[in-house]
């Protein structure tokens, strides 16, 4: 997963990503159910697994009332927290199967 440096995030995007999750475990677990609904978008391959397509990620946020800044930083962190589960998560998860 990216840091929260990345290029291309703001300083204001940054300190709205901190803030949304300093808040509510309700905040996360909308997060977390807009990540596992939006892996039934994936193109996934005999042994591999595509990526969540990032037009589905942004009509998803748009779906749930997310526009301009705050759809950036839902599309920017849902990306990131597919990033993470296809370059770390996949890979173990297949190493233990074999």
């Amino acid at each position: 997963m990216k840091s929260l440096d990345a290029p291309g995030l703001s300083p204001e995007g940054k300190a709205r990503i901190i803030e949304h999750f300093d808040e509510a475990p309700k905040f996360d677990a909308f997060y977390m159910g807009a990540f596992k609904e939006l892996g039934t978008e994936r193109q996934n391959g005999f042994d591999s697994v595509g990526k969540i397509p990032r037009s589905k990620i942004k009509e998803y946020g748009q779906d749930y009332g997310y526009f301009g800044d705050d759809l950036f930083d839902f599309v920017w962190i849902i990306q990131n927290v597919d990033d993470h589960y296809t370059s770390v998560i996949v890979p173990e998860l297949n190493k233990r199967r074999r």
